[in-house]
């Protein structure tokens, strides 16, 4: 989904690859949240020490968004700080989890769950190979997304949320609540046409935004070199 992202010419898109995923579907799902983060941060680190002057962003979409916010928890070891966490499609760390679909209900019942995100084609998930290859990989993620707990854990940066006007799940006012995670006074919100998946409306011209967002943070607000945007691939619901 964001592999047309990494040519953009404003900042570097660097995805990152949950396991059980893509390039990484032979290994292991993650199971915990805070384990998944630490290794995240750990290569974030290593990327820091070995470039000059990095600055960098977080950004995540849904389940992706709290692993973004752990990240950036977790880089606080290191003494390294994004310039800005940016987030979409999901309720704040430490509000209530409005979905209804628990893990504890099965993955039959998680079928429900994917089409209400309106994405996946109704004749995919009808087909039997396809759900069967489909459904673990996105019962895996929800068991990651059910594995955080909120600690009262916050950030000091720049938070920006987007959202879709469509999305039920995460509307304007679900997103706001993303400002009380950070201590830091400035928090921005935008919304976009579209449902959950609006980000990949090629006409909200989505990615183009989000370097604009992140470079306004950086130092050097013209230097494409300094600019480095870390991007957290994961969009649930996605196929």
């Amino acid at each position: 989904a964001y592999q047309k992202w990494i040519c953009n010419n404003k900042v570097d898109f660097i995805p990152a690859e949950l396991p059980g995923h893509g390039i990484r579907i032979n290994e292991p799902f993650s199971q915990n949240i805070d384990d998944l983060s630490k290794e995240f941060a750990e290569e974030i680190a290593e990327i820091v020490a070995e470039g000059s002057n990095i600055e960098f962003s977080l950004f995540g979409h849904s389940l992706g968004a709290v692993i973004a916010f752990n990240v950036a928890c977790s880089l606080k070891k290191y003494i390294i700080s994004p310039v800005c966490l940016q987030v979409a499609g999901r309720h704040a760390p430490q509000a209530e989890d409005p979905s209804s679909y628990k893990t504890s209900m099965g993955k039959e019942a998680l079928i429900e769950e994917i089409m209400s995100y309106g994405y996946t084609p109704k004749e995919l998930i009808e087909n039997e190979e396809y759900r069967n290859f489909v459904l673990p990989i996105m019962f895996g993620d929800y068991v990651l997304g059910e594995s955080f707990k909120y600690n009262n854990q916050n950030i000091s940066v720049p938070v920006l949320a987007y959202y879709g006007r469509n999305d039920m799940g995460a509307d304007k006012n679900v997103m706001r609540n993303w400002k009380d995670i950070t201590t830091d006074d400035t928090f921005h919100i935008k919304g976009f046409d579209g449902d959950h998946f609006f980000l990949l409306d090629k006409d909200n011209n989505f990615p183009d935004i989000l370097a604009d967002d992140m470079l306004r943070f950086t130092k050097n607000k013209n230097s494409y070199e300094t600019a480095v945007q870390k991007t957290f691939r994961y969009e649930r619901g996605m196929i």
